[in-house]
């Protein structure tokens, strides 16, 4: 299986704070997802994030087909996002 690993960086209009409360609850990633996507987290997302963390989801990219993928949460280190 191909490992692929995305990094951006971006300068948003809000405290460290509160950008951290939103990017590291997992449900919030149905918020940025298409809604035809019918996205739904299906577990993981119980308490804040932590290393080790296993999240699955569930999306529907077309009609007839969905299908799931795990996030695995490696490293967190407290309102540092490098």
């Amino acid at each position: 299986m191909k490992l692929y690993q995305h990094h951006a960086t971006q300068k948003l209009p809000i405290t460290l704070d509160q950008a951290w409360e939103f990017l590291t609850d997992a449900n919030n990633l149905k918020l940025l997802t298409p809604p035809e996507l019918q996205m739904k987290v299906l577990y993981g997302t119980d308490r804040g994030m932590y290393p080790g963390q296993l999240i699955e989801y569930s999306v529907k990219p077309l009609p007839f087909y969905r299908t799931n993928w795990v996030t695995h949460i490696t490293q967190v280190e407290h309102k540092n996002f490098c």
